[in-house]
């Protein structure tokens, strides 16, 4: 995927289910750190996670939905103020 792809590096596909009509593709961020939300600086402390869903209609007919369980990057204190 990194050649392919070198922008989604950092992202690792769990699962490919079809479910009647629509395609369902479960990833997942698996880089090592990422940037403060707050103050730009690279970390590798995890805040908490959540899921993001992308939503396409133009997979060979079929709906497609991207689950994405993206973390929130955290900083040391000092550095966010």
């Amino acid at each position: 995927m990194k050649a392919l792809l070198p922008h989604l590096a950092g992202v690792q596909v769990e699962a490919v289910e079809r479910a009647g009509q629509a395609v369902r593709i479960t990833t997942r961020a698996v880089a090592a750190s990422a940037a403060c939300p707050g103050c730009r600086s690279v970390s590798d402390r995890v805040h908490g996670r959540y899921e993001r869903r992308l939503l396409d209609t133009a997979a060979g007919g079929c709906e497609v939905v991207i689950r994405v369980e993206v973390r929130r990057a955290a900083a040391t204190p000092t550095r966010s103020r």
